[in-house]
């Protein structure tokens, strides 16, 4: 709150609703206009400030869109792209900053979850069919690829026997 200390008292008429009040002088001179409450104010700034008479005014420009080359005017100083269809492009799959080339061992079995579904079913031939839990199982020799290839749906017994087998796949009883 700005403090007059010689606390000279004038008479003003309010901007807006031509009232006439009683204030300190110096607070007239730091403003440009003087209102007599807080209603006048806020009543005389929204016909007055608003579009080109807004101080922070700035007249839009044409932008053209990186992904489908579209002219339009952006929301605000961050807009680059016109749609958020067009964002999503820019950043999926690839272009994503959270996307590894060398997937983990989580992101693997996410995506093989994702597009596969859950295992629902054993592959291996010699099964007994005793579990009824299934899980994806990588196969030997094979690489944490998003390939379906290389994983194949097992039931837990058979997962685990897999798993121990130290025999290479072509000489494995189980594959």
């Amino acid at each position: 709150m700005i403090v007059c200390y010689n606390g000279s008292m004038i008479t003003i008429r309010c901007t807006e609703c031509k009232h006439s009040y009683k204030t300190q002088a110096c607070w007239i001179k730091r403003r440009k206009h003087g209102f007599c409450s807080k209603d006048c104010a806020g009543k005389w700034r929204a016909s007055h400030i608003w579009g080109k008479n807004h101080p922070q005014y700035k007249i839009p420009e044409l932008i053209e869109c990186p992904v489908c080359s579209k002219k339009f005017y952006p929301h605000n100083k961050k807009s680059r792209y016109c749609s958020p269809r067009c964002r999503g492009k820019t950043y999926s799959a690839e272009n994503h900053y959270k996307y590894n080339k060398v997937p983990t061992y989580q992101d693997v079995h996410w995506w093989i979850r994702y597009y596969y579904g859950n295992a629902n079913k054993c592959e291996n031939y010699y099964c007994r069919k005793k579990s009824s839990i299934f899980e994806w199982a990588l196969k030997h020799n094979k690489k944490y690829e998003r390939k379906r290839k290389n994983f194949w749906m097992l039931c837990k017994g058979c997962h685990i026997i897999y798993d121990r087998h130290p025999l290479p796949i072509s000489k494995n009883p189980i594959t």
